[in-house]
């Protein structure tokens, strides 16, 4: 019995979420990986906008940003089946990311993996959007899977960092609740140093 229901999951899900299941290790990797799954076919905004672009009788971008409106160009070409699809593996990812967190009520990460980059970085194009995809990926993760965040600066030297908490999907008081006790701790941390 137990052989036949996991090859249905199989089946539906893919090898990789029978892993997923099994390995919940307190990490947004397959997070990501899930996140990563969608991009691959597209983007929600860029597919979202050109819709409503379209549906305002928009066909004319000159005056859009030409970063931004790379992104929305990109979400013309995408069809409808592909859109569903999309849909339908944020919904398991959606499912699969409340499974992780176990019995926590929170995930810790850097609100960017990287620090802010410095404006001369991302002059070129290519640059952007290769650092403009790194600045957004934590937070983005969290809006795509439902969920809510809330990012905290770090009190260090330099350039700013943020320390980001995901919390459970509905659960926007209780994550609110945290970040203030852990906003506590840092306050603490700064004032005893």
């Amino acid at each position: 019995m137990r052989t036949r229901g996991a090859r249905r999951v199989r089946e539906r899900h893919g090898a990789a979420s029978i892993r997923r299941l099994a390995d919940r290790d307190g990490s947004i990797e397959a997070a990501l990986d899930d996140v990563a799954q969608i991009d691959k076919i597209g983007t929600f905004p860029s597919i979202e906008v050109g819709a409503t672009l379209r549906s305002l009788e928009l066909s004319v971008l000159d005056g859009v940003d030409p970063r931004t409106r790379v992104r929305i160009e990109a979400g013309a070409g995408i069809l409808a089946t592909d859109y569903v699809r999309m849909v339908r593996l944020r919904q398991d990812a959606i499912r699969f990311f409340e499974q992780s967190f176990g019995n926590n009520e929170a995930f810790v990460l850097p609100t960017t993996p990287i620090r802010a980059p410095l404006l001369a970085s991302v002059a070129e194009h290519a640059a952007f959007h290769e650092l403009n995809g790194l600045v957004l990926r934590n937070p983005r993760v969290a809006n795509l899977l439902d969920c809510p965040s809330i990012s905290l600066p770090l009190p260090l030297e330099g350039l700013p960092v943020g320390l980001m908490l995901i919390g459970r999907r509905n659960a926007d008081r209780r994550l609110l609740e945290i970040a203030a006790s852990v906003e506590a701790l840092l306050r603490g941390h700064l004032h005893a140093a």
